[in-house]
């Protein structure tokens, strides 16, 4: 898959056995370092959050998705669209991507301004972070 203006990273992911814990914490960290740099009002004015934007195609008139609540109403809602339809919508998760307690394999998909980041590089900032807390084996990783 190619994006003009950004480096696209997949990943294969599967949940190490009895790491559901250390998942946990690990996701608290990495919330109270986006907490220290982002605010609500300044995430409005954050270059990669202002790029992050411009890749969303506004849904249709008419069009909706199961999102994790209720029906959701895409009209003129940021989303993501593969050859099927829509696919998620940064405002509500939906049940196609949903991940729960039972998920332990993922498909990860990562969008880095390639400005600020090369194909090689977030590779490798991906398998760091596995070897720091190695809370899931990957399977699969590519970049472009």
């Amino acid at each position: 898959m190619e994006l003009d203006g950004w480096v696209l990273l997949w990943a294969d992911v599967e949940l190490l056995g009895g790491a559901e814990e250390q998942l946990a914490a690990l996701r608290r960290r990495v919330l109270e370092r986006v907490r220290e740099r982002l605010n609500l009002e300044s995430l409005s004015i954050n270059p990669v959050v202002k790029a992050m934007r411009l890749l969303f195609r506004a849904g249709k008139p008419g069009e909706s998705d199961q999102s994790l609540r209720s029906p959701f109403n895409l009209e003129g809602k940021p989303l993501l669209c593969d050859i099927h339809g829509p696919l998620d919508c940064p405002i509500t998760g939906n049940e196609k991507v949903k991940v729960t307690a039972g998920t332990h394999r993922a498909w990860l998909v990562v969008y880095l301004p390639s400005e600020t980041a090369t194909a090689a590089s977030a590779c490798n900032v991906l398998q760091e972070q596995v070897r720091t807390a190695p809370v899931v084996r990957i399977l699969q990783i590519a970049a472009s």
